[in-house]
C-alpha cells in the first residue's frame, strides 16, 4: 500500500512526533469543525450506522502536501498562499494549517482522494491512508493503539448541511442494507435505538421513490421534513463524538510529555 520502507511504528512514530507541540484546546476544537467541514461528507457518508470509519491522528508532516518526485521519491513540501487557487476547499496553506490546528490529521474510509496541482507537481492524496511519510521518504505506520483511541464512526448528519436530494436509491439501499447488519435483533445500543426511528423513514423513502404517485411525493415531502429534524438534532451529537476523540488523543499525548519530563 505504501512505496518505499514502511518502518518500525513504535519508535519510529514516537520519535517523529518528539520534536512537535501537543495542539492546544482551541486548535483540538477548531480541527473538529474543520473536519466536519471538510467534504460534502452529507454526499460520501452513510446515513445510517455502522456510518464511516475516521482515524484522527497527529503528524509533523500536517498541512503539508505530498508530491512525488521526478526521481520518484515522495516528499512532503509547504503549501504557500500561492497554491491557494490549486487547493481543494479543506487545504489550507501550511502555515495557516499550524497556526489554526497544529499537527492534528485524519483519514477517514469515505473520503474522496483529492489531486492537488502546483509548481512542484501533481500529488494524490489517498483515503484510507494511516502513515506518516519521514523527512527521508520512509513511511511510518501510525501504531495500533494510536489508531484505536483516534477511531471514530460518523454518519453523513455531521455535516453542517443536509441535501435530501442525494438520497438516491442505490444509496438508500446500500445503507438500509448495511444497517440491518449492524443492527442484529439482538444487539441493542442507543445508537441503534435513536436511528432505527430514520431507518424505517427511509424504507418509506425508498418504497415512495419506487412508487412515483402523488401519494408518494407526498410522503417524500413530509420524510424530507423528518430527516431535517433529526440532522438538527444528531449532528451536535457527532460533533461531540469527533471532539471526544480528538481529547483522547491530545490527553494521551499530554501525559506522554509529562511521563518523559520526570526521567
Amino acid at each position: 500500500m505504501y512505496r518505499g520502507t514502511v518502518k518500525d511504528w513504535n519508535s519510529d512514530y514516537a520519535r517523529l512526533l518528539a520534536d512537535i507541540p501537543v495542539p492546544t484546546v482551541d486548535q483540538t476544537s477548531r480541527y473538529a469543525i474543520h473536519v466536519a467541514r471538510s467534504h460534502s461528507w452529507y454526499k460520501h457518508l452513510p446515513l445510517l450506522p455502522p456510518g464511516g470509519t475516521f482515524v484522527c491522528y497527529l503528524d509533523p508532516g500536517a498541512g503539508r502536501t505530498r508530491i512525488q518526485t521526478p526521481e520518484g521519491r515522495e516528499v512532503l513540501i509547504p503549501r504557500s498562499e500561492s497554491d491557494d487557487s490549486t487547493l481543494h476547499y479543506s487545504l489550507l496553506p501550511t502555515r495557516k494549517h499550524l497556526d489554526l490546528f497544529g499537527h492534528w490529521n485524519y483519514q477517514a474510509s469515505h473520503r474522496p482522494g483529492i489531486f492537488v496541482m502546483s509548481n512542484a507537481g501533481i500529488s494524490h492524496i489517498d483515503a484510507g491512508e494511516v502513515a506518516i511519510l519521514d523527512p527521508a521518504g520512509e513511511w511510518v505506520k501510525v501504531p495500533p493503539d494510536e489508531t484505536r483511541i483516534g477511531t471514530c464512526h460518523l454518519t453523513a448528519f455531521v455535516h453542517e448541511r443536509f441535501n435530501p436530494f442525494a438520497l438516491r436509491a442505490d444509496r438508500l439501499t446500500r445503507d438500509l442494507e448495511n444497517f440491518k447488519a449492524f443492527a442484529s435483533p439482538k444487539q441493542r445500543s442507543q445508537i441503534i435505538d435513536r436511528y432505527r426511528p430514520l431507518h424505517d423513514h427511509l424504507e418509506r423513502l425508498k418504497q415512495a421513490e419506487e412508487g412515483g404517485t402523488d401519494k408518494d411525493w407526498s410522503d417524500t415531502k413530509e420524510i424530507f421534513g423528518l430527516l431535517k429534524q433529526f440532522h438538527a438534532e444528531e449532528r451536535p451529537r457527532q460533533m461531540q463524538v469527533l471532539l471526544q476523540t480528538l481529547k483522547r488523543i491530545r490527553r494521551r499525548h499530554l501525559d506522554g510529555q509529562r511521563f518523559a519530563s520526570t526521567f
